[in-house]
């Protein structure tokens, strides 16, 4: 799943990034695949990727709406090693809530 119909926030205070959709997504597994890439002259210059339980996450944090962030730091590298390549971002957060 792409996100296509997003607005896109930059702050400078901050040095954040935000990309929030312009609806709601609900996911129907409990599985979660983030990809982010760096492109630059269409070309791809570093990819992250990092799976998340959806429900295993709020099950253990004992609510219904959880962000989570995830700095760079704390990630491994291509396939558990060290090797990360070039640091896209300091952490990421990823917010997300159980449906009623």
């Amino acid at each position: 799943m792409q996100f296509k119909d997003c607005e896109f926030k930059y702050s400078q205070e901050s040095a954040s990034f935000e990309v929030i959709p312009k609806e709601n997504i609900v996911i129907q597994q409990e599985d979660l695949c983030v990809c982010v890439k760096l492109v630059h002259s269409k070309t791809v210059v570093g990819t992250v990727k990092f799976w998340l339980n959806l429900e295993l996450e709020l099950l253990f944090a004992n609510q219904d709406e959880l962000v989570l962030t995830l700095p760079w730091t704390d990630m491994d590298g291509f396939k558990g090693t060290e090797k990360k390549g070039a640091k896209l971002f300091e952490s990421i957060s990823v917010k997300f809530k159980r449906s009623s």
